[in-house]
Parts: structure tokens; sequence; C-alpha cells
């Protein structure tokens, strides 16, 4: 069992230690620093992520949580208070990802290397929330991947609701579209002279809109696609020059492991008569595990003991880093002690009890995993 008032506290410590995107150095050195006052080597890479690794021989599990979070935005709270009240810690990163690095943290300290009949992986790793810029790789987590192999992993992001478990057999996919709509200038006294590129780029998003977004269904349950624009600007000097550039960032979230989606969505603007050039700075595809995945089902009964239920199997709404795993054929699943719904919410908390059974149910996992031979899950 972990300890409950130790986690507490190093939840609470992490919260106090701001880290947005790019900002996680001091985080990293107090996750080292804590690692090593437990005796285990730690190491930080080139881009800041740090590792450990508990126990000895050839099964493996890795954990993995990130260390930045998103910039504070319309706290009433102090963001960085880390302050307890009643059964919740309130902070920025609380849930998204604080009390999953605290856990990884707490498993570090709970568990017997002599009982292990394998290697704990521990893998924090850097910019999740946003990219590393001028770097081989954007994420944090690519580099743990190509650092690491293991038989499976677990990605500690915020899978409780209101306390209650879920968990994420996969992820959809994520894309990001840039795209400049062009018109021709003119005064706004004379609009006909020219092109409006906002009312082209209108059109363009009225077409992206009807874009066919696929549904599917994913361990029982109906998913779909979602298409949102989530900025707009134009070039336009004054108020009364009709702009030539409109331009858009469209945030795509396709279903997970689709193929050929960025030419459909190429040739969704070309068809709209708009002019128009567009780039695809980013794109994952997502993954969804098979439902008969030894890995998902071993992890399912654990969940499934710990908190006496039957837990409900998903595919996250959100990309994640399990994703960089998954295509380095290591299965992931998403199971983290954080609240769902708090992520990059004002005043964002996360609750007490669920954090520690969590926690409590990621340590028995891990345990029976790298058991010895005799002790393993699905040993026969």
């Amino acid at each position: 069992m972990v300890n409950r008032e130790r986690l507490i506290r190093t939840t609470q410590e992490l919260i106090q230690i701001p880290s947005p995107t790019g900002e996680e150095r001091e985080i990293g050195k107090y996750v080292k620093a804590e690692l090593e006052a437990e005796g285990i080597n730690a190491e930080r890479d080139e881009v800041g992520n740090v590792y450990a690794v508990v126990g000895e021989g050839e099964r493996s599990i890795m954990l993995n949580a990130h260390l930045d979070t998103v910039p504070p935005q319309g706290y009433k709270e102090d963001p960085y208070g880390g302050i307890v009240k009643g059964n919740k810690i309130i902070g920025l990163g609380a849930s998204d990802c604080k009390s999953g690095v605290a856990s990884m943290l707490e498993i570090a300290r709970s568990v017997n290397e002599n009982e292990l009949g394998g290697r704990l992986i521990l893998a924090f790793s850097v910019a999740e929330e946003g990219v590393l810029k001028g770097k081989k790789y954007p994420k944090g987590s690519m580099y743990a991947v190509e650092r690491y192999s293991a038989d499976g992993c677990v990605v500690l992001e915020p899978t409780m609701y209101n306390g209650v478990p879920r968990i994420s057999g996969g992820c959809r996919g994520r894309m990001i579209l840039e795209i400049d709509v062009k018109g021709k200038s003119a005064h706004s006294s004379r609009p006909k002279s020219g092109k409006n590129a906002i009312e082209e780029a209108m059109k363009l998003v009225k077409r992206l809109k009807d874009h066919e977004l696929l549904k599917g269904r994913y361990f029982g349950d109906a998913l779909e696609e979602t298409l949102s624009i989530v900025r707009i600007e134009s070039n336009s000097p004054a108020t009364n020059i009709i702009p030539s550039l409109c331009s858009i960032t469209v945030d795509y979230r396709t279903l997970p492991g689709r193929e050929g989606v960025k030419e459909e969505i190429k040739r969704a603007v070309r068809d709209s008569g708009v002019k128009a050039d567009v780039r695809i700075p980013y794109f994952s595809p997502g993954y969804v595990l098979d439902a008969k995945s030894r890995f998902l089902q071993i992890f399912y009964e654990s969940v499934k003991r710990s908190f006496d239920m039957n837990p409900k199997l998903m595919v996250a709404l959100g990309r994640a880093d399990s994703e960089y795993f998954y295509r380095k054929e290591i299965p992931a699943v998403i199971f983290g002690p954080g609240e769902n719904d708090q992520c990059h919410k004002p005043d964002e908390y996360v609750l007490i009890p669920g954090m520690v059974k969590a926690t409590n149910t990621v340590l028995g996992f891990v345990k029976s995993f790298l058991g010895r031979e005799t002790d393993r899950v699905g040993s026969t």
C-alpha cells in the first residue's frame, strides 16, 4: 500500500513548482532528487525528461507521466498553491498531470526491488502540452520511446470520473491545419472591387464543417470525429481596408488509426472553390488496442479487483502520448489518478480518495506483472 500522506504532500509540492511547457527544468530537478533520496539512480536526457529503472530482468513495464502544464488562466485560487480543501488538492496540473507524477514517485518509493522479477521503467516526460522547438522530436515521450522498450506501458493521464475509474485503450488522432485564404484588397467603401479574404474564409469554414466526419464504435461505444476552427486572423492593417489574406487554424480529431485523411481534407479545401494554401504542421493518427489484447485484459482485471467494479473501457477523446509507445509496438493504456473533466480548467483539482486508490491500483499491477515467476499475473 502507498503512503497516503506522503502522496498528498508530493502532489502539493509538485503543484507549487511552475512548469509550463518549455520551463520544466525545476520540476525535473525535484523529481530526480526525490528518486535519488530513495537510493534510485535517476538521469535527465538532453530535452529534460527524467528516467529511472527499478529492478532487473527481461520482463519490463513502463510508467509515463508528463511534467509540463498549460499556462494558468481564470484562477480564483493561487494556481501554484496546492492547497487542500476537503477531499481535494487544488492547483494548476493537479489532475493533468502532477498527481500522475506524484503517483509514479510514490510507486517507486513503495515497490520492493527484491519482489520484482523484471524492470520497472519510469519516464517523466516534458512537452506533452506543447512542443519542443528546434529539436529532433516535438514531444518528450518520443525520446523515451527511443531510449527504452517494454512489454507494456501505463500512461498516468487523468482517467477518473468523480472518483470512478475508466481505462483508455487508445486515443483519437489529431490534425492541425493552417490555412491561408487569399482575397484582393480594396477600400472598404467599395468592397465589390476587391475580394474579402475573411468572407472567403467563412465559405471555406462552411465547406470544412460539411466535410464528412466519420463515426465508429470502440469497446461498445459510439465515437465520432470533430473539426473545430480554433483561430482566425486577417492581415488588414486598418478598418477601412478589405483584407487580402485571412489565416485560419483548424483542430481536427479523427477516429483512431485513420489512413488517408490528409489527402481527404486537402481535397475538401480544393473543392470549396476558395483560393487557399494548406499546411499540416502536425498529425498524429491515434490508435486503439484490440479488446482481446492480453496486456489490456490483465490491466483491466487489476483495476476491477482494486475498485471492486467493472471499469469502463474507452478511447480517449484527446490525443495522448500513449500513441508513441503503441507505434513502437509497446501496448499502452491510459489510466491515472486525476479527474478527467478537470483538465485545463481554472481552479483545477484532484480528488484525494480516487488518487490514492488509483495509485494503489497501478502499484498492485506493477507488482503482479513483474512479480517473481510463481506470482505473476497470467502465469501457469
